[in-house]
């Protein structure tokens, strides 16, 4: 049995349930903070342009005390002939936990290490 003290406990967690974001130079990364409060349910949104193949999935687990209730997506058409439409994918969550966590996606095609676009969200659950 591992005993840490409990800022310890926190970074070995994060340690063993982060893993390093592939990336190049041109990987574009995100990061967005997202406050929700216990037994509520709360949004987070995906944008990215509309791509042959590409999709958003999940890079990280979704933390525990946090469950998936809804997606949607829309796409906006481009304003000009040169420009590409942009789709938005929106995904609703229950949180049943308070704390701190990290929700990771990537835009990318099956099979690629090195995806299009992260975007992490800093979540933070607290009580009403």
């Amino acid at each position: 049995m591992l005993v840490f003290p409990a800022s310890g406990a926190e970074a070995a967690r994060r340690y063993i349930t982060e893993k390093p974001l592939p990336k190049t130079a041109s990987t574009d990364v995100r990061e967005t903070a997202v406050e929700a409060e216990l037994d509520g349910n709360f949004t987070l949104t995906l944008e990215a342009p509309v791509l042959p193949g590409y999709s958003w999935s999940l890079y990280n687990s979704l933390p525990p005390g946090v469950s998936l209730v809804s997606v949607s997506s829309t796409q906006r058409q481009a304003v000009s002939p040169d420009m590409t439409p942009t789709a938005v994918e929106t995904r609703s969550y229950h949180a049943s936990s308070t704390g701190r966590n990290r929700i990771i996606f990537r835009y990318a095609r099956p099979g690629d290490e090195t995806p299009l676009i992260y975007v992490i969200f800093s979540l933070n659950v607290r009580l009403k």
